[in-house]
This record gives C-alpha cells, sequence and structure tokens, in this order.
C-alpha cells in the first residue's frame, strides 16, 4: 500500500513538472513582433532625446533621413553633384567624448559601406559647406560600433565639413 501511494504521489509531481503554464499574452504574439515593437520604441526615444538635446544647445535643426539632426553654420558655394566626394570628420559622443577624427573621407554616392550619416550629409552639403548632426545609433555606427573607438548603440555628434575636389 506504501508502495502504491509513493508511485501516486510522484507521478503527480511529475505531471504538474510537466505542464508548463504560460500566460495567454505570450502565446498570441510572435518574437519577430515583440523585436519589431521594441527596436520602434527604442528608436522613438533616441529620436525624442536628440530633439531634447538640440533644443537645449540652442540648435536651429533641419530633419533627415532615419532622423538626423543637422545645423550649418558655414556656407559655402553650390557646386556640381559628383560621385566621389571628400568629407572633413570629427565624431563625438553626446557627452561629449571625442571619438576620433578624419580629414578626407571619401565617399563614393550610392557605394559607400559606411556609417550612413556620412552619405546623407554629403547629399545636402556643398563645398565649403560646414555642419553638426545629432545622429541616432541606427545611422551611425549601430549595434556594432567601431571596436575601441565608437561604443555599439552610441548616439554621436558629427562636426563635418564637404572639401571642394
Amino acid at each position: 500500500m506504501k508502495r502504491l501511494c509513493y508511485i501516486v504521489v510522484v507521478s503527480v509531481f511529475l505531471s504538474s513538472c510537466w505542464e508548463n503554464p504560460k500566460p495567454g499574452k505570450y502565446d498570441t504574439v510572435a518574437l519577430k513582433d515583440l523585436l519589431i515593437e521594441q527596436k520602434l520604441k527604442h528608436q522613438d526615444r533616441e529620436h525624442a532625446f536628440l530633439d531634447s538635446i538640440s533644443n537645449s544647445w540652442g540648435w536651429h535643426v533641419e530633419k533627415l533621413t532615419g532622423g538626423i539632426l543637422v545645423e550649418r553654420y558655414q556656407s559655402g558655394e553650390v557646386a556640381p553633384i559628383l560621385d566621389l566626394e571628400v568629407l572633413q570628420v570629427s565624431i563625438a559622443l553626446v557627452n561629449g567624448n571625442h571619438c576620433f577624427s578624419n580629414d578626407s573621407l571619401l565617399i563614393s554616392k550610392g557605394y559607400y559601406d559606411g556609417a550612413l550619416v556620412f552619405e546623407e550629409l554629403s547629399k545636402i552639403l556643398n563645398p565649403g559647406d560646414s555642419c553638426r548632426a545629432l545622429v541616432p545609433s541606427e545611422m551611425g555606427f549601430g549595434i556594432k560600433g567601431v571596436p575601441g573607438v565608437v561604443p555599439p548603440g552610441a548616439m554621436l555628434v558629427v562636426e563635418a565639413k564637404k572639401l571642394a575636389r
């Protein structure tokens, strides 16, 4: 009798362990949808943060593709659009930490493989133009960053000047 009681108790215990009740809301939403929703919320928070920074710094900005906020502070002459352009850039984190500078960043329109911000800035700048831009992480170096230089997911302040070729 003890043995039968023991077997019943063990079988009830094991069967209760195999049943894994889950809340109903997790069964109805796909992981892909949750990740997309999380990414959109993150982008909205980044854009709101960059908007508030540009307002607190007193920038008069224009908004580009991907949420890049640009303030031009020096204008040059209008020139024809070239396939290969040169930018002089300085990259810093939003908190002011300098990451790196490049005196002659070559941009090949439509074929540049780096951060999207540089191609977007080269589209709006004329030779001699200078600007500052607040850049969301997705338009900068994304979730990979630049190892040892730009941390992953970093929002950036980019100062750029388009050089005449």
